[in-house]
């Protein structure tokens, strides 16, 4: 199957949400062990009714089984929809509105990936930028504003043409000043 832009940008979405998933795994677990470690020293407290709190992998199942059937909903509302409005669209053309939806559908897909992609680019910057502004770097010597360029001369006006000859020739579409010949 040939390699598409529609086909290799989602994978290739995945693939760096995978990767950067996992990084983020590691270094929660780098964390729990530090916080482990700190407050194994502590004593144990424990919170009134936390025998009655949903435990987090519950609420981690149901949010998502929510999401499933939202899309399943979803999905089922944009079918009916587009067999209601079937009848609308002529036999002859059912074929190019097929081939329509597919081209808009890859537009659309390239469209996120690349809003995802953007998304990905800014929040790394901005993490680099938080980490910068974490340890900050000792201040370096400012240099000297720059100063403003000098203005330009203006440039000569060229001459102005003959009345005579500015009532029969069309003007020019820019001024320019006229050639020298070596006839008069």
């Amino acid at each position: 199957m040939p390699s598409t832009p529609t086909r290799d940008l989602p994978e290739e979405f995945l693939a760096a949400t995978r990767k950067s998933q996992e990084a983020a795994i590691r270094a929660i677990k780098t964390w729990v062990e530090t916080v482990r470690t700190v407050t194994s020293r502590l004593p144990s407290v424990t919170a009134p009714f936390a025998d009655k709190l949903p435990k987090p992998e519950d609420v981690v199942a149901s949010g998502y089984d929510f999401a499933e059937h939202l899309l399943a909903i979803q999905r089922k509302f944009a079918e009916d929809l587009l067999a209601a409005t079937e009848p609308l669209i002529p036999v002859s053309s059912k074929r190019a509105w097929q081939d329509v939806t597919r081209k808009d559908a890859a537009a659309a897909a390239e469209k996120t990936a690349a809003a995802a992609k953007t998304a990905v680019t800014e929040t790394a910057q901005a993490a680099r930028q938080v980490v910068a502004q974490a340890a900050p770097e000792p201040a370096a010597p400012k240099a000297p504003a720059p100063k403003a360029p000098a203005p330009k001369a203006a440039a000569p006006k060229p001459a102005a043409p003959k009345p005579s000859a500015a009532k029969s020739a069309p003007k020019p579409a820019t001024r320019r000043a006229p050639k020298a010949t070596g006839t008069s």
